[in-house]
């Protein structure tokens, strides 16, 4: 447990190569242990190693669908620069849906949302999502609102580090349609 605690410190801060052999002396004790591959996983990924790190993560969920770390990092080797694209928006896959992301700082959503609509509209994508370092405007959160009640996936929502991811989740889950 130490081993993982440590090594999963060292991929916080950036130091995935010297936590690769912590997570590899760990999973030799316990090599079916969901939690340690879903580390270990997250330390590939942080490698650049994705095939490996895909595997990896799979083996996780395999053994534990819920595992929320595992699911995470897994949907997020599915985010890529989109091609032709300005700097700042991606892509992303999950569900059979394709959604644009535009990531914004200093910005409270004004510019960043249609910067994502007008990318999703480009690249084909069912979703815009405006991702910022503030809390949406007022304004900005009612478009989206509209948006949404005439058919458009298009949202915003402020992600400043991991202490924003739940309501990061709701937002993205809210451009899916109910039923």
């Amino acid at each position: 447990m130490v081993l993982t605690n440590l090594a999963s410190v060292l991929v916080d801060l950036e130091r995935a190569a010297e936590a690769r052999p912590l997570h590899e002396q760990a999973l030799q004790g316990l090599p079916g242990d969901p939690r340690l591959l879903a580390n270990y996983g997250i330390c590939l990924a942080a490698l650049g190693e994705r095939d490996r790190a895909r595997d990896v993560l799979d083996a996780s969920l395999a053994s534990d669908p819920n595992n929320e770390e595992a699911l995470v990092a897994r949907a997020n080797l599915d985010v890529r620069p989109a091609v032709g694209e300005a700097s700042g928006i991606v892509v992303a896959q999950g569900l059979g849906w394709l959604f644009a992301v535009a990531a914004g700082f200093g910005d409270d959503g004004t510019i960043t949302v249609g910067e994502a609509e007008a990318a999703a509209y480009r690249l084909g994508a069912n979703a815009a999502l405006a991702v910022t370092d503030q809390r949406p405007a007022d304004a900005v959160l009612a478009y989206c609102r509209e948006a949404q009640a005439q058919g458009r996936a298009v949202a915003a929502t402020m992600w400043t580090g991991r202490q924003h991811d739940g309501p990061l989740k709701r937002t993205v889950v809210s451009l899916f349609p109910p039923g």
